[in-house]
């Protein structure tokens, strides 16, 4: 199973997450049985290309779990928006 450290450097006060970002799509188009997905919120309508490696994964029928911080309703709304219930 791999592992990956995340880093964001910051800089001016905004997070550069592009080799995080990476890492995360790799994570996804890698799997083999599953993916759990920890996060505070889901801001997934402008990444494109997650959205499609998901659903790639999703047609390898690989699992797939988000979970989302209680009451964080506009990330539900994310996720379900991608097709995942």
């Amino acid at each position: 199973m791999k592992k990956f450290r995340f880093k964001s450097k910051k800089q001016n006060g905004i997070y550069k997450t592009v080799r995080n970002s990476r890492k995360i799509m790799t994570l996804f188009a890698e799997a083999k049985e599953f993916v759990v997905v920890i996060s505070p919120y889901y801001k997934l309508n402008y990444w494109k290309k997650l959205n499609r490696i998901i659903n790639d994964a999703k047609t390898k029928n690989i699992d797939i779990v988000f979970f989302v911080r209680e009451g964080e309703l506009p990330s539900i709304q994310e996720i379900r928006n991608i097709g995942w219930d």
